[in-house]
């Protein structure tokens, strides 16, 4: 353990410019993220496959009201925390199975260290990213965007926040410090098994959704009319656009941005 910490601090002395540079990036990768989301949130052209599981989640804990709504959402920041507690459990799962292969590998016990490091430092994006959601409410108008009636101007909104959520969370990839529980799952995917990081992304977005799905078609909490209101207010063409586009989006997004900035 004293070399693997040895070696970072080495690292550091030698990279701090860089490393400078990429925390930079990270914090403004986050910000932009947080912005995306307040900005889609309220839409009503179809919440995020994240959204899907988050509003699940808040109506069983909070209710809904009689069209489908949920009857609060001051609570977003606090159960979006939750998920992502819930998502770091499947990527320690994920990394303790790649790390475990890898040293059976090579027998270099530096893996398993970097991979318990990795994770106690990926708490931090874990309690940070759900509340810049909540800051950004601070200077976006979150509520009257939802009282906006022109559909063509509420799907503008829909998709500048989707472009600056895209590009958000490609700034935080390729700054490659704290991915975070959302980008932790897609990197551990394609880690683990190989595949495209498109595709592991594309696989993860969709996972999260139908976990919201299942959540409101199994809770006997409401009867069928109102989770079809829910439903209706709530999985539209966005939720799709969200689950199936972002991911091929923010990969060829940070092709681009590894292009334009060289660190």
């Amino acid at each position: 353990m004293k070399e693997y910490f040895t070696i970072q601090y080495q690292n550091w002395k030698l990279n701090w410019k860089k490393i400078l540079i990429k925390l930079l990036i990270y914090i403004i990768g986050v910000f932009l993220f947080g912005m995306g989301i307040a900005l889609y949130l309220n839409t009503r052209v179809g919440a995020s496959h994240i959204d899907i599981t988050n509003f699940a989640f808040i109506a069983i804990l909070k209710g809904l009201n009689s069209n489908g709504s949920l009857s609060d959402l001051t609570s977003y920041a606090t159960v979006l925390l939750i998920f992502y507690l819930c998502m770091l459990t499947v990527i320690v799962s994920l990394r303790a199975t790649s790390a475990i292969i890898n040293y059976k590998a090579t027998h270099n016990k530096q893996i398993v260290i970097s991979a318990v490091v990795n994770t106690i430092l990926d708490l931090i994006p874990t309690f940070v990213w759900a509340y810049f959601v909540k800051l950004s409410e601070l200077y976006i108008p979150v509520e009257k965007i939802g009282q906006i009636n022109d559909t063509l101007i509420q799907t503008w909104i829909f998709i500048a926040g989707f472009l600056l959520y895209c590009f958000g969370i490609t700034l935080t990839v390729f700054a490659n410090l704290l991915f975070g529980p959302y980008n932790g799952l897609s990197y551990e995917l394609h880690n683990l098994t190989k595949w495209n990081y498109k595709l592991c992304r594309v696989i993860v977005d969709f996972a999260l959704m139908i976990v919201g799905i299942i959540l409101i078609l199994a809770t006997t909490k409401f009867d069928w009319t109102t989770k079809e209101h829910w439903f209706s207010l709530y999985f539209g063409f966005g939720t799709i656009f969200m689950t199936f586009i972002a991911g091929p989006v923010i990969g060829t997004m940070l092709v681009w941005v590894k292009k334009v900035i060289k660190i």
